[in-house]
């Protein structure tokens, strides 16, 4: 270990791909550069302990960001007063902040200090969820302005340069960590799973992630001859909706809500096919973990994220939004053909080769020594 090298990631939470973020480059910073690295979660603490584990050091702020909106301004202070408490108690070193609200907080915390500001939404989706989205645009476009920001694919990148105006944003794809992705997909198979071959998702359940489009495309796959089962892993507050979709198609016996799973990758591993139907993607980590366990991938082209992964189609298949029977298609073409599958697999697994935790943390270490060269704010 380094210990002159100190690197403090502040993030809301560890769910969903922020959490695999956050573990991997983690890594990628203590095996490229023996770095001690810090977690900041701002929100409590909950769930397993090995969703933490990684880190040198954990702390959390113990603030519910997801208060009612009334609360959350008190909330965003109470945030700050802790932040700015804990870092002079501990060694901070380099701050990598992780999202919009980390990215703020960090940034009126500590205005002088050299922060990398990683977006990891697509910025477009982002404001158009806000109730107050001008003001939202001003404030993310004044604090950005002030410091060095990162998007996780080219396309979250061009959208920041046109939404903020920012000259100075770079893209540095998120890693994975072959090795620990296939450690903890194991051997054992689920025994929720069904027998029968199975294609596979992995997402929350929210009308974003457009399974909708997923069950209409499946319905159609199993009236071409398409056999194999769908198994949906997640849970969310679309899930009600999407039971009774599977029933009103007719494939409810053939679709299978497993539930949210801590560790969704023994369901993938095993999986004949790995789709993904988002509308907003801003990576896709889910479709890279299915690519480096050898499982071939289909995507939706969705405006940033899944292009980039497949590189237009090379590694894997993509269709149009909105399109349930190219959906159909694609799944169905790997479904019947054990050569396109094989070469499907082959290709995205050498893909995946391509995101090597390492060489993620590697490009964050060479923005911060070009910060220090160029006396960057």
């Amino acid at each position: 270990m380094n210990p002159d090298l100190h690197i403090t990631l502040v993030v809301v939470g560890l769910d969903g791909g922020t959490g695999t973020f956050c573990r991997t480059v983690a890594r990628g910073f203590q095996q490229v550069a023996g770095a001690s690295v810090s977690l900041v979660h701002i929100r409590p603490l909950q769930g397993p302990v090995a969703r933490y584990a990684g880190f040198d050091r954990i702390r959390s702020l113990a603030v519910d960001v997801d208060a009612s909106q009334p609360r959350r301004i008190s909330r965003f202070y109470l945030s700050g007063l802790r932040l700015k408490r804990l870092f002079r108690r501990q060694v901070v070193g380099r701050v990598l902040s992780v999202g919009p609200y980390s990215n703020i907080l960090s940034a009126c915390v500590f205005p002088r200090r050299q922060i990398i500001m990683t977006e990891h939404t697509a910025p477009d989706s982002m404001l158009a969820n806000r109730r107050l989205p001008l003001m939202t645009r001003g404030l993310m476009r004044a604090v950005y302005a002030r410091h060095q920001v990162v998007g996780v694919s080219d396309g979250i990148s061009q959208s920041l340069r046109r939404l903020y105006g920012l000259d100075t944003v770079e893209t540095v794809y998120n890693g994975i960590d072959l090795d620990d992705t296939v450690r903890r997909a194991g051997r054992i198979r689920p025994d929720d799973l069904p027998v029968d071959p199975y294609w596979v998702t992995s997402c929350r359940l929210t009308p974003e992630k457009d399974l909708v489009a997923l069950l209409d495309a499946y319905a159609v796959a199993r009236q071409r001859g398409m056999r194999e089962h769908l198994v949906v892993v997640g849970d969310g507050p679309e899930r009600a909706h999407l039971v009774g979709r599977a029933v009103s198609l007719g494939i409810a016996s053939n679709v299978h809500f497993v539930g949210w799973k801590e560790n969704p990758l023994p369901y993938v591993a095993h999986a004949s096919g790995f789709v993904l139907t988002s509308r907003y993607e801003a990576f896709g980590y889910a479709l890279l973990e299915a690519m480096a366990l050898r499982v071939p991938g289909v995507a939706v082209d969705c405006p940033t994220g899944p292009r980039e992964l497949l590189a237009g189609g090379r590694y894997g298949l993509l269709v149009p939004v909105d399109n349930p029977v190219a959906l159909a298609d694609a799944m169905h073409s790997i479904s019947v053909s054990a050569d396109r599958r094989r070469q499907l697999t082959e290709a995205g697994f050498l893909r995946a080769q391509d995101f090597d935790c390492r060489k993620t943390a590697k490009s964050y270490l060479d923005i911060w020594n070009r910060m220090d060269a160029g006396g960057a704010a």
